[in-house]
């Protein structure tokens, strides 16, 4: 099998004027002749027509702004749009590819980046929200949406475990199917294909952008096609909060005759050299026999506020700094803050806040100055350890945040 699977690929190479990857297979083991064997066959070298012009002159690029609706016209618009992508979505004419080759080494976790947990009272993880996202367009159309979800070579393997291991968060797995990003093989600046080891090629996961070549290279578009699918809506794996086959931007796509759409925003200019200022507000209300409230100046030690900023920003505040239950940072630099407050036991407490600020939110301070609430995180302090007999004390808990208009309430706490 080695041999004939050795011609073929020497011909392909010789083709590419890459035979010089076999340079040392007379050196190799037979394991590691079929692992180069293999890789050369499953190698999409299409890549390297990109240097055969790359030194020629390339005619400039014409740039134009593409038409666009503004969010004040799809408003206008709404239901005449969401009735045709409602009925494409019934009609299983609508399919999601997921993109999750990533890693998430940046989110601090040695593993896939959507097994990431980002709940706060509770487990909750990246693939499960957004599963639970597209869950809820299930229900609303009544009908399973097809699932593409593009790994990669290196997270393959546990991105398919996770599913199985949490029984595909309530998706039906006939529905999900998984396919691998091409791999782009390394090249010098000649065009020539570049050796990790003797027996293996130097390549990286090909971008996003490939999608689409790697999703038809696993045999995936015969599945579309067969299934009667006309629109795929592409997202990645980062955006949590994304609406996953949203009928009314189906219904705008359709509306524009394009082959495609986008949705966008328009960036946030932020002037690394400006300053913006943080303003957060406390309230405190009057204790009541129902809900004791110590005060947070007059209490031993009192109340403090604990911020906390990029490149090391560490600012302390006392309650008793406050003006009129308000308190403001100038000349911040832009970037995410976070709010903590402590008591004398340092222990983080609840208190009624205003909309400005709550226990452990994190703004982000943009260059007009105005602070913009990223997520809400509450994470108690380990408790100090009593010098004295534990005791078991009932203890009520009265929530005074207009039965959780916000829904900002956590699920349940430890006291």
């Amino acid at each position: 099998m080695n041999d004939t699977l050795y011609r073929d690929m020497k011909m392909k190479l010789d083709a590419l004027g890459q035979n010089r990857l076999l340079s040392f297979y007379d050196e190799l083991s037979d394991g590691e002749r079929l692992e180069l064997l293999t890789q050369i066959r499953d190698m999409d070298f299409s890549y390297l027509d990109h240097f055969k012009d790359k030194d020629s002159p390339q005619p400039a690029s014409l740039v134009e702004p593409l038409p666009a609706m503004t969010l004040a016209e799809i408003e206008a618009e709404k239901d005449m749009l969401r009735e045709p992508g409602i009925r494409a979505l019934k009609n299983g004419q609508v399919a999601a590819v997921l993109l999750a080759g990533g890693m998430g080494t940046r989110l601090g976790i040695d593993g896939p980046k959507g097994t990431c947990d980002i709940g706060i009272t509770r487990p909750v993880y990246i693939f499960q929200r957004l599963v639970e996202n597209l869950l809820l367009r299930v229900h609303e159309c009544g009908r399973w949406i097809h699932l593409f979800i593009m790994t990669s070579e290196v997270n393959d393997e546990a991105t398919q475990h996770f599913f199985r291991e949490h029984d595909y968060f309530g998706y039906r797995p006939e529905y999900v199917r998984f396919f691998r990003q091409d791999m782009a093989p390394a090249v010098d600046d000649a065009g020539n294909v570049l050796l990790e080891t003797r027996s293996r090629i130097a390549a990286s996961p090909n971008g996003n952008g490939g999608w689409f070549r790697s999703l038809d290279r696993a045999g995936l578009t015969s599945v579309i096609r067969d299934e009667g699918i006309l629109y795929l809506n592409v997202f990645a794996v980062d955006n949590v909060l994304q609406n996953i086959c949203d009928p009314v931007f189906i219904g705008a796509v359709r509306k524009s005759g394009y082959p495609a759409g986008s949705k966008v925003g328009n960036a946030v200019y932020v002037d690394a050299n400006g300053e913006g200022t943080l303003t957060f507000s406390y309230t405190w209300t009057e204790p009541t026999e129902e809900k004791p409230n110590v005060h947070p100046e007059t209490s031993e030690g009192g109340l403090v506020f604990e911020i906390i900023g990029p490149d090391g920003f560490s600012r302390t505040v006392k309650y008793s700094e406050f003006t009129d239950g308000k308190y403001v940072l100038e000349g911040l630099a832009p970037g995410s803050y976070a709010v903590i407050e402590r008591n004398a036991e340092g222990l983080v407490e609840a208190y009624l806040l205003t909309s400005d600020s709550v226990t452990g939110m994190t703004m982000m301070v943009g260059a007009d100055g105005k602070p913009v609430v990223l997520f809400n995180s509450y994470e108690p302090l380990p408790t100090p350890t009593p010098e004295t007999e534990l005791i078991d004390i009932p203890v009520t808990k009265i929530w005074n945040d207009n039965n959780d208009k916000d829904g900002n309430r956590p699920k349940s706490i430890t006291v």
